[in-house]
């Protein structure tokens, strides 16, 4: 049986091309034995980590 899916949704936009050289180089370093990370996989961890840090910043704004 396969894993139920998760509910994702698919986004397109254009981004520096140099970024995808730095996801490229990131990718092989989170890569381990048994697990090749993608750039699509770093472009996820960034966005992730963009949002956690918006929120907190947000947080931090709030009790200004």
């Amino acid at each position: 049986m396969a894993p139920p899916k998760k509910d994702t949704v698919q986004i397109t936009f254009r981004v520096p091309s140099e970024w995808i050289k730095d996801a490229d180089v990131l990718a092989k370093a989170f890569s381990t034995p048994g697990f090749d990370a993608s750039r699509t996989d770093v472009f996820r961890m960034a966005i992730a980590n963009g949002f956690a840090k918006l929120r907190l910043d947000i947080g931090k704004k709030d009790k200004s």
